[in-house]
């Protein structure tokens, strides 16, 4: 099959982004066609770069819901620009349009593009949760606009949790329409864990006497990087041979490091600027920390658990993350610290083995791709509405 991926085009680091070349991967593995579209933006120069080597990649005059002052207000009413996206796709001859939503409220011109276009269509939809639940301006407002368009989609859903699907569900009043896929994880490459890891501890003078614990993420308030700071600073007091880093970068990054330097911890805590290969900051850690206050199912700690790290979350994530348990994970409460945890070898080498076990389970690339394929295959059968 050929099958367009449309971003709506947030950005190029996002566990969206990596889910669509994850899903690039995957799909042409197997035998498929891949091309993506997405707006022309220099912030999605990386995302393109990444995705070259699997299929073409067309750059449109689009503008992300989040350029709008109005947000999803001011695309209700860009006729032209929809009739043209649908241009676009249909000159391009493919079996399925599949558009990739990172909330409710943004691409919403994009699903009234799919109207216009041949070819049938299907949509990702990341984050399920309403603008009111993050206390956004207007919230009631924009759920209703971002509701509105939601059922007027003739097309399928997908989602990466089944608590997604049923959030969804209520919102478009259609449950037949909505399915869960997984995502899916590349396989890490351990034939270059052992090079990758002494390469990395050189640069940071860490020995292998040295516990090291990252995280990978953007440095924005979802996050929680000043929490990882906070269970930081006081596990270091228990265990001085503990070293720290964040790899990633964003608007918090400025109060990071000026919290650092009050500190007098910048000998063992790091930070890197956004890495398009972070495999070798996986290899040379000994444990992953992801201290996020809300997420789907976030690539970052896929990618850690495939590399076979053991992996901690906060709390009160793992209770609201319903792709994992703590019989899967190992929970940290953000007010007792890392210090009250088993940190031992015998404790990591368990929670390491279950991670491996998780990934190779459920999230394997294959397995994501032919759970797509299942989908594209029904809705290019199925009549169109």
């Amino acid at each position: 099959m050929k099958i367009l991926l449309v971003s709506s085009s947030s950005g190029s680091r996002g566990g969206g982004e990596k889910f669509l070349i994850s899903l690039a991967k995957s799909l042409t593995d197997i035998g498929h066609e891949v091309l993506l579209w997405t707006s022309e933006h220099s912030r999605m120069d990386e995302l393109c770069d990444e995705f070259e080597p699997y299929g073409k990649v067309l750059r449109s005059a689009y503008h992300n819901t989040y350029d709008y002052l109005t947000r999803p207000l001011a695309t209700l009413w860009n006729g032209a620009d929809v009739r043209r996206f649908a241009s676009e796709w249909d000159a391009l001859d493919v079996d399925v349009v599949h558009v990739n939503k990172q909330n409710l409220e943004d691409g919403l011109d994009l699903l009234r593009a799919t109207r216009l276009c041949r070819a049938p269509s299907i949509c990702t939809v990341h984050l399920t949760q309403g603008e009111v639940i993050f206390g956004a301006k207007f919230g009631w407002f924009r759920d209703w606009i971002s509701a509105r368009e939601l059922r007027r989609y003739a097309g399928h859903y997908v989602t990466v949790l089944e608590s997604r699907s049923a959030e969804l569900r209520r919102v478009v009043a259609s449950p037949e329409r909505v399915t869960t896929i997984d995502n899916g994880v590349a396989p890490f490459d351990f034939n270059r864990k052992e090079g990758w890891r002494l390469d990395v501890r050189k640069r940071f003078r860490w020995s292998e006497e040295h516990f090291v614990i990252c995280c990978v993420a953007r440095m924005v308030e979802q996050k929680r990087p000043q929490l990882f700071l906070d269970l930081a600073l006081r596990y270091h007091q228990r265990n001085r041979q503990a070293r720290f880093l964040w790899v990633g970068d964003g608007t918090h990054t400025e109060e990071w490091d000026e919290r650092v330097r009050e500190a007098g911890a910048g000998e063992w805590i790091h930070r890197l600027p956004w890495q398009q290969e972070v495999a070798p900051y996986l290899a040379a850690a000994d444990l992953y920390l992801h201290t996020a206050a809300y997420e789907g199912c976030p690539f970052s700690l896929l990618e850690a658990m495939a590399a076979g790290l053991p992996c901690l979350v906060a709390r009160d994530l793992l209770e609201t993350m319903p792709s994992f348990t703590e019989g899967e994970l190992t929970a940290v409460d953000s007010e007792k610290g890392l210090e009250t945890l088993d940190l031992s070898g015998a404790a990591l080498q368990k929670m390491q083995e279950r991670t491996q076990q998780i990934v190779a389970e459920r999230f394997s690339l294959q397995a994501m791709a032919r759970r797509y394929e299942a989908v594209y295959r029904q809705v290019a059968r199925a009549p169109r509405l």
